[in-house]
């Protein structure tokens, strides 16, 4: 492989054996290289195939700093290492340019909190962990402390770079609206709903894949004489559940033109009953 361009000392544009324009990313892969040097392949750590219709974005590497960009990139390594799945490239740009923008406000005073900082911190919690891990890295490798609240934007950023994720658009609104349905259940129920319990977990997990699912339209199965049994015997049993769960459906089908099959509703009324019985327990 040979430099075709040079981003900055850590990034460089090449072409691969199918003759695809390539970013090859690597600490001081392009350090003292002009166009048609070869690259030292013992130095690449990443590569991928530049998308035609992003072409321009990457010209980005030309203004920020070198070393945000390899920051950037540790944290990226170290996301998929704790994540145990590749993130889309994308992340490559939008993450080295988020850092670098909020690097820069740090540094002229000015701090913008994150409105989601809290939903992000309480449904991904892996996610917000990585984000606080970020900013030890920066803090340690040139010595700036950004606000806790950067921990939530570095995790909607992973979040939103998963393979096969939604845009971030669809990501924000996915949180807004599951934290939407637990205020629909608190306020139903009045009660604080515990964020630190088990099943609390577990009924925030499901709602993120409901709606998630739902936003594409995708719904579950048929239902089975199983299914139809437990669905009569829960809405005998916890009458006050299935109206929590009617408010709760109506919400979803109202935000996404959806409707909400009897399944759906089970599968709420069992997580919601598991959620209320647990905190009644404590009483």
């Amino acid at each position: 492989m040979e430099v075709k361009k040079i981003f900055n000392n850590n990034v460089v544009l090449s072409m691969n054996e199918k003759d695809e324009e390539i970013i090859a990313m690597g600490k001081g892969i392009g350090f003292n290289k002009k166009v048609g040097d070869p690259i030292d392949l013992e130095k690449v750590e990443k590569v991928f195939v530049v998308d035609s219709n992003k072409k321009s974005d990457y010209e980005i590497y030309h203004k920020i700093d070198p070393v945000i960009v390899e920051i950037a990139t540790d944290i990226i390594k170290y996301a998929q290492g704790v994540l145990g799945s590749r993130l889309n490239n994308n992340i490559y740009l939008t993450l080295p340019d988020h850092l670098s923008f909020a690097i820069e406000r740090i540094q002229k005073g000015l701090e913008v909190s994150s409105p989601l900082y809290w939903e992000v911190k309480n449904f991904y919690t892996v996610e917000f962990m990585i984000g606080e891990k970020a900013l030890d890295l920066i803090k340690n490798r040139i010595g700036i402390d950004l606000p806790e609240h950067e921990a939530a934007a570095i995790a909607l950023h992973i979040i939103n770079a998963k393979v096969d994720s939604q845009s971030m658009n669809q990501t924000i609104e996915v949180i807004e609206m599951v934290q939407d349905i637990l205020d629909i259940v608190s306020y139903f129920y009045g009660i604080q709903l515990d964020n630190s319990s088990f099943h609390y977990s577990r009924f925030v997990t499901h709602l993120r894949y409901l709606v998630i699912r739902l936003y594409d339209h995708q719904t579950v199965g048929n239902n089975t004489d199983s299914d139809d049994f437990l669905y009569e015997q829960m809405v005998k049993k916890y009458p006050r559940v299935r109206a929590c769960v009617e408010k709760v459906a109506a919400y979803i089908e109202q935000q996404l033109d959806v409707t909400i099959g009897q399944e759906e509703r089970l599968y709420l009324m069992i997580h919601i009953q598991r959620v209320i019985s647990q905190l009644e327990n404590k009483k």
